[in-house]
């Protein structure tokens, strides 16, 4: 382990070594977080395929039926989308869906016509439908309302966050250990700043009078969760403007510490000046529990871009639960970073990864890992 520094940073999400032991249910919440991220990225696919649909079937033929179609050849004026991809449109309340049978019925002039009409008998037709207030018409032309799309979108995330920070405030921010721990000899992990990844204040009462940075947000009364992906990529929701749904944009609008290494933050000067003809020191950045997921993009390219021009003593150690854990973390990094740049650090020993400090639990070990399993 790096030793030695001047100047020593923990970046820190979760530490897997420790709550998975001892806090148990941290590995549930993880999960969680896991889980909506991809919900997110799922919602965000699914409504790109709908306006793409639509706006096919208007350039196509003028307008659109408010059947969509999930399961067999298509009308003319349908439009068809996955299963999976109208229950989570249906999810964000822009489909409906049910049992349905077509009815004949005819209209003020005695022109027959088939009407649907749900019936929930499952041995009926199961259909989804586009709800009546998505669709609008604007100089005689059918269209979507995109900025009800995006209404729907934004109150679902907000939704999930208010209900998440009410179990991290109310479940995970009560936990507390039932033996005393501690990591011992050069394992033992004494840094001057903390960045945390992490919405809870658990670490804290291992480390309290250090200076720590809540990067994507806090719980409590007032929290500012952050809970989204990297950016937006697909030209549809781009032009909804669904930017609420990104990492940035949530980090602005709800001011957490988002400067990170920015050029004018004391740690970043630290670092520069930790160099000079007075002394010589590294600084040492240790990352424990992060998965380097590129949502968190951003943050990796900073850090490793500070011995972009020269040497300024930056040393990094990535620390890992496993050998899965060390082969994902090593894979997400040479995804964000590329080949050239992960080699670079590595062959000048500049980064290391290495298994996670060992945490003595003392004699109720035993008795922890019952109750958690």
């Amino acid at each position: 382990m790096a030793t030695g520094a001047d100047i020593s940073c923990l970046f820190y999400d979760h530490v897997k070594g420790l709550l998975l032991t001892h806090f148990h249910v941290y590995s549930k919440l993880k999960h969680v977080v896991f889980v909506h991220y991809q919900k997110i990225n799922e919602s965000l696919r699914a409504i790109s395929i709908f306006i793409d649909k639509i706006s096919e079937k208007i350039d196509e033929i003028g307008y659109y039926s408010s059947h969509v179609n999930h399961s067999n050849k298509c009308k003319k004026s349908q439009i068809f989308i996955r299963v999976e991809y109208c229950k989570t449109l249906e999810s964000l309340n822009l489909l409906k869906s049910g049992y349905y049978r077509d009815f004949e019925d005819e209209d003020e002039y005695g022109r027959k016509f088939k009407r649907p009409e749900e019936t929930r008998f499952d041995f009926d037709d199961y259909r989804f439908y586009i709800k009546d207030e998505i669709n609008s018409y604007k100089n005689g032309y059918q269209k979507i309302d995109e900025n009800i799309i995006l209404e729907n979108l934004q109150k679902s995330l907000d939704k999930f966050i208010s209900i998440f920070n009410i179990y991290l405030t109310s479940v995970i921010d009560k936990l507390d250990s039932k033996v005393d721990f501690k990591i011992n000899g050069d394992d033992r992990i004494n840094p001057n700043h903390i960045y945390s990844f992490n919405y809870t204040n658990s670490f804290l009462k291992f480390y309290k009078l250090i200076q720590t940075d809540f990067l994507h947000g806090r719980l409590g009364e007032n929290q500012n969760i952050v809970l989204g992906v990297s950016d937006i990529e697909n030209e549809s929701i781009k032009r909804l403007k669904a930017y609420g749904f990104t990492k940035y944009h949530q980090k602005l609008f709800k001011e957490t510490d988002y400067l990170f290494l920015d050029e004018t933050s004391p740690i970043t000067n630290k670092i520069k000046n930790s160099r000079n003809l007075m002394s010589w020191e590294d600084t040492n950045i240790l990352i424990w529990g992060h998965s380097l997921d590129s949502s968190d993009r951003e943050y990796i390219t900073a850090i490793f871009g500070l011995n972009a021009e020269k040497d300024i003593g930056v040393r990094i150690v990535i620390f890992y639960f496993d050998n899965q854990a060390k082969f994902s973390l090593l894979n997400n990094l040479l995804d964000i970073l590329g080949k050239n740049d992960v080699e670079k650090w590595m062959k000048n020993g500049w980064l290391k990864f290495e298994p996670n400090p060992e945490i003595d639990f003392g004699i109720e070990q035993q008795t922890i890992e019952k109750e958690a399993s």
